[in-house]
C-alpha cells in the first residue's frame, strides 16, 4: 500500500491512492489531490531491506511518496503509455535496481546461514577447544600438571626406591632422548598401590602405580607403557579432556588471552586428570606412536603387544573381572581388535637392536610393592625425597615436586 510521509507526521506514514496519469502522479490523501509531475520526481531505493521505491517531488520540501516495488511494477504495465521519458527509463532503473538489491541480499543471508552453519559444526567438532588449546602455552600447562601432581601424590605414598626409581628414569631417558621435539622437563614417579594403572599428566609428568610394575614381566612391557603415556602427554590430550569439560565462557578466556583466570578454571578439574578417558582416536594416536617410540629407543614393540594383550584378556573380550586391572581398563581400551592392531605396527617396526635394562627385571619389580618397607637412606644424608634427577625436594612434599 503506497504511503506518504510529511514531516512532523505519522512516524509510518499515511496511506494514499495513487494513479499514473499522462505527465504526472495524482496522490490522493483523504479529500486531499495531490499532483507529482513526472520531471520533478527523483526515486531512491529505501525502507526496510530496500522494500520500497521512494520518490521526492521538486517543490515539496518535507514530502515522501513511498511505493511498494510491486506496485511499481503493477502500475508501469498497467500504464506504461502515462510515463513521461526520461521518467520511465528512471523508473525501469529504480526497479532493477530493486531487484540486484534483493539478489545480493539473498546471497549475503545464504553465505551467513552457510557459514552459521559451518561455525556450529566447528564448535561441537572441536573447534573451540582447538582454539584455546593453542592459546595455551607449555609453561602453563606445566603449572596445571603440577597441582594435579601434588594431589594425585597425596593420595597415595610415595616410592623413593633408589633402584627402581633409576631403572624408570634411565627407561625414560632413552624414550624422550629419541623424540624430535622435547617441550616438557619429562619425569615419572612411582605410587605404592595395588592398582595397575599409569598415566600421563599435561606438563609431562607420568604417574606409575607399583601394581603395573608387579604385573609387568619385561622390562620392555613397562617401557611399551611409558611409551604410550609419553605421547598422551606430546599430544596434549589430558589438556584436550579438560577443555572440553570447560564452559564456553572459560573457552574464550583461554582463546582471548585471560591466561591467569583460565588455570585458576582449569584448576578445578586438575584432579580429574588421573581419570580421563581418552578418545578411541586419541588411544590408537598413542599406541601407534608410542610403539614407534621405543621402537626407535631399541625396546622390543612386543612389550606393548603382551602387556596390553594380557589387559584384553583379563579385563577387556572375555567379560571377566580383577579389581587389580580395573583402573587400567577405565582408562585405557581393553580388546582383541587393539591386541591384533598392536602386533601389526610391533611387526613392522621390529627394531634391529634389541636392549633391555642392565639389571633383571623380575627381581626388582616388587620393591615399591605396597607393604614393602623401603631401606632407610645411607646416614648423613638427607632424609627428605629426592626427585628423579637427584634434587632434593622442600620437606613434606614428593618427590618429583615443582618444577
Amino acid at each position: 500500500m503506497p504511503k506518504l510521509h510529511r514531516e512532523n507526521g505519522p512516524t509510518g506514514g499515511v496511506r494514499v491512492e495513487v494513479d499514473a496519469t499522462p505527465g504526472m502522479l495524482r496522490v490522493r490523501v483523504g479529500d486531499e489531490t495531490l499532483l507529482w509531475p513526472y520531471e520533478r520526481l527523483q526515486g531512491r531505493i529505501g525502507g526496510y531491506e530496500d522494500a520500497f521505491i521512494v520518490f521526492a517531488c521538486e517543490g515539496k520540501p518535507g514530502e515522501e511518496l513511498w511505493l511498494e516495488q510491486d506496485f511499481v511494477r503493477k502500475e508501469m504495465a498497467a500504464h506504461r503509455e502515462g510515463f513521461a521519458e526520461p521518467f520511465a527509463s528512471h523508473f525501469a532503473s529504480l526497479v532493477g535496481t530493486h531487484k540486484r538489491r534483493g539478489a545480493t541480499r539473498l546471497v549475503v543471508r545464504s553465505g551467513l546461514l552457510l557459514a552459521f552453519v559451518a561455525l556450529v559444526v566447528w564448535f561441537f567438532s572441536g573447534g573451540l577447544v582447538s582454539l584455546a588449546l593453542g592459546a595455551i602455552p607449555y609453561s602453563l600447562e606445566e603449572q596445571l600438571g603440577d597441582m594435579a601432581a601434588e594431589d594425585f601424590a597425596s593420595q597415595y605414598p610415595t616410592c623413593t626406591d633408589e633402584v627402581l626409581n633409576a631403572q624408570l628414569t634411565g627407561m625414560l631417558d632413552r624414550l624422550v632422548g629419541e623424540m624430535d621435539e622435547v617441550n616438557y622437563d619429562y619425569r615419572v614417579r612411582i605410587l605404592r598401590a595395588d592398582e595397575i594403572n599409569a598415566f600421563a599428566l599435561p606438563g609431562g609428568e607420568i604417574f606409575f602405580y607399583s601394581g603395573l610394575l608387579e604385573e609387568a614381566d619385561t622390562a620392555h612391557e613397562v617401557a611399551a607403557v611409558m611409551g604410550h603415556e609419553i605421547q598422551h602427554a606430546v599430544q596434549r590430550h589430558g589438556l584436550r579432556g579438560m577443555l572440553q569439560n570447560l564452559g564456553v565462557r572459560a573457552l574464550f578466556m583461554l582463546v582471548l588471552g585471560d591466561a591467569s583466570e583460565g588455570l585458576q578454571i582449569l584448576g578445578l578439574y586438575a584432579g580429574q586428570l588421573g581419570n580421563l578417558k581418552f578418545g578411541r582416536d586419541q588411544e590408537r594416536e598413542a599406541d601407534e606412536l608410542g610403539v614407534a617410540l621405543m621402537a626407535r629407543a631399541s625396546f622390543d614393540p612386543q612389550g606393548a603387544v603382551v602387556f596390553f594383550g594380557r589387559l584384553a584378556e583379563e579385563t577387556g573380550d572375555t567379560g571377566s573381572s580383577f579389581d587389580r586391572m580395573a583402573a587400567m581398563a577405565s582408562t585405557h581400551p581393553a580388546s582383541s581388535e587393539r591386541q591384533e592392531r598392536l602386533a601389526a605396527l610391533a611387526e613392522d617396526l621390529a627394531p634391529t637392536a634389541i636392549r633391555g635394562l642392565d639389571l633383571d627385571w623380575l627381581e626388582v619389580r616388587g620393591r615399591c610393592g605396597v607393604g614393602v618397607e623401603e631401606e632407610p637412606p645411607p646416614k648423613g644424608q638427607p632424609e627428605a625425597p629426592t626427585d628423579l634427577k637427584g634434587r632434593q625436594t622442600p620437606k613434606g612434599q614428593p618427590a618429583g615436586g615443582p618444577r
